[in-house]
């Protein structure tokens, strides 16, 4: 009984369940689902992007559900509906509030400058409706957004530039029709 206490929980829920994109939908078995993220990829520190996932394939109907844990950055809800999406109080991980949907929107925050790459964690369920975990097909991914660099143009100063070929006196000397190497 004591072994049975120290086992940790495992939960499954039609209202979703937060941070197990990791692991994906193990409770469930049956065939494999196919999952569409259109996160970006590269980040712009401080951004906030909209996000879409979806599940498709799996088995037929119209039931689902995901999760998904960021490592950086917010998660967060753009409004409530009736596909709307809970986030849990850190703004780490999203998962339904219901399982009669195979799509969900969500707004990712970036993290600020210098946080360095990102890791998203996704898993994606269709159900078959059956109200059990027998049937139903999942997938998950793990993808990881590099932060986006400032591109600034190279800038040349104190740079000659002449009509006439001779014998460069300074590395910073160019002449008409000469190649630079």
């Amino acid at each position: 009984a004591l072994m049975v206490l120290t086992l940790p929980t495992m939960e499954g829920k039609q209202n979703g369940i937060h941070n197990q994109a990791g692991s994906g939908c193990t409770c469930h078995y049956g065939s494999t689902a196919t999952l569409s993220e259109n996160f970006p990829s590269t980040y712009t520190a401080g951004q906030t992007y909209s996000i879409q996932i979806s599940a498709s394939g799996g088995v037929s109907g119209s039931n689902g559900g995901f999760n998904v844990v960021v490592d950086k950055g917010t998660l967060s809800t753009p409004g409530t509906g009736i596909m709307s999406v809970k986030v849990d109080s850190s703004g780490q991980s999203a998962t339904h509030t219901t399982n009669s949907y195979r799509s969900w929107s969500f707004d990712w925050t970036a993290p600020s400058t210098g946080s360095g790459t990102t890791s998203v964690d996704i898993a994606v369920l269709t159900a078959n409706g059956n109200n059990a975990n027998s049937g139903d097909g999942w997938t998950s991914s793990s993808i990881t957004i590099p932060e986006g660099s400032s591109n600034t143009a190279p800038t040349a100063s104190n740079v000659y530039i002449s009509d006439m070929p001779g014998p460069a006196t300074a590395i910073t000397q160019a002449y008409y029709d000469v190649d630079l190497f």
